[in-house]
C-alpha cells in the first residue's frame, strides 16, 4: 500500500542507509499538527544541534514515528536501515499496542537503540534532561 503523504516526505533527501533514525511514541501525532508541538519543535532543536555543533550531516540522520501501525514501523527501519535508533523514551506514558510491538521490532532489528530522555519534560524545560541528553548524542 502507498505511504501518506506526511510518511513519504520524511524519505526525501535523506542518504540510505541512515547513521540514525530518531523516534518518539507520539511523532506521528504531533507532526500532524498544525503548529508544531513543543515535544516536536525540541526534537528538530536537538537534529540542528548535533547537525551544527557536532557535525553530523543531515542527510543520514532521518525520522520514523513509533505511533505507526507494526506494519508501517517495519517498512521505515527496512528501508532506512539505520545504524543506530535514537528513541526519546517517556517511561511514564502509557503505550498502545502497537507502540509496544514497534518497540519489540527495534530491539529485534540487530541495530543499537540508543535511549535519549523525555521529549515531554524537556520541553517542559528540564535542563538537566536536556544537558543529559547532548551527553549521550557526544558520545556517538
Amino acid at each position: 500500500a502507498p505511504l501518506p503523504l506526511l510518511l513519504r516526505s520524511l524519505f526525501h533527501g535523506k542518504q540510505i542507509p541512515a547513521r540514525t533514525l530518531w523516534t518518539y511514541a507520539g511523532l506521528h501525532r504531533d507532526m500532524q499538527e498544525a503548529d508544531n508541538p513543543p515535544r516536536l519543535n525540541v526534537f528538530k532543536k536537538i537534529q540542528e544541534s548535533v547537525c551544527l555543533h557536532l557535525q553530523w550531516n543531515p542527510e543520514a540522520l532521518c525520522a520514523w514515528p513509533l505511533d505507526l501501525d507494526s506494519a508501517l514501523f517495519a517498512k521505515g527501519i527496512s528501508h532506512f536501515q539505520p545504524q543506530t535508533i535514537l528513541f526519546f523514551s517517556n517511561h511514564a506514558a502509557k503505550l498502545g499496542s502497537d507502540e509496544k510491538t514497534n518497540m519489540l521490532h527495534m530491539e529485534r532489528a540487530g541495530v543499537r537503540v540508543v535511549v535519549l530522555p523525555d521529549l515531554e519534560a524537556m520541553a517542559q524545560g528540564d535542563q538537566k534532561l536536556k544537558n543529559e541528553a547532548w551527553r549521550i548524542l557526544q558520545r556517538l
